[in-house]
């Protein structure tokens, strides 16, 4: 089992990490969806979610996402 949205998205150590490297898409696309619900004001669980939806050959979905960051982006990018 895996815990909660919260406890899982951790950077590359998280259990939604682990999930996605034991091939458990299913798994880390829910944990990354969660968290993007959660904090929809970080760009890591959508980048995270994009991988997953490309690596199970969802590349419209993965742009999907990826463009959700770009429209609600309101950080100043780096000079």
């Amino acid at each position: 089992a895996y815990p909660s949205a919260e406890q899982s998205y951790v950077g590359s150590d998280g259990f939604s990490w682990v999930a996605f490297e034991r091939g458990d898409f299913t798994a880390a696309e829910a944990i990354f969806r969660r968290v993007a619900a959660i904090s929809p004001q970080y760009p890591e669980p959508y980048i995270a979610l994009a991988h997953v939806l490309q690596r199970t050959s969802r590349a419209a979905e993965a742009a999907r996402a990826i463009l959700q960051i770009v429209g609600s982006w309101r950080r100043p990018l780096p000079a």
